[in-house]
C-alpha cells in the first residue's frame, strides 16, 4: 500500500514508528506535565449521591453504619464513613471497622 509514489506504508514502519512513540513518552519528564494537576476535591463533593444515599440508609437505622471506599484512576481511594460499628456500639465506622 502506498500513500504517495515513493513513500512506501508498511507494518513494520508502523510499529517502529509507534515504538518510538512510546519511547519518548515513557522518558518525557513527568515536570511536563506538573501544570495539568487536577485540583483534589472531598469524596463527599465528587460522589454526592453516595453520600446521600449512605446518610439516608444511616439515619433511616436500616444499618448502624457503613463505608464506602471511593475512587477514580490510579490514585488512592477516598472514603466516605457513616454511624456506628453496631446499634449498641460506641464506635464509630472507619477503615478498621469488621463486618459480617
Amino acid at each position: 500500500m502506498t500513500l504517495h509514489d515513493s513513500t512506501v506504508f508498511s507494518r513494520r514502519s508502523l510499529l517502529r514508528g509507534s515504538a518510538l512513540l512510546a519511547a519518548g513518552a515513557a522518558l518525557a519528564p513527568q515536570s511536563a506535565f506538573a501544570g495539568f494537576k487536577i485540583k483534589a476535591q472531598s469524596v463527599e463533593s465528587r460522589f454526592p449521591a453516595i453520600a446521600a444515599l449512605i446518610d439516608g440508609y444511616v439515619k433511616e437505622r436500616k444499618v448502624p453504619g457503613m463505608l464506602a471506599a471511593l475512587g477514580l484512576g490510579n490514585g488512592a481511594p477516598g472514603t466516605i464513613a457513616r454511624g456506628l460499628e453496631a446499634f449498641d456500639d460506641p464506635d464509630k465506622v472507619g477503615l478498621d471497622s469488621l463486618f459480617r
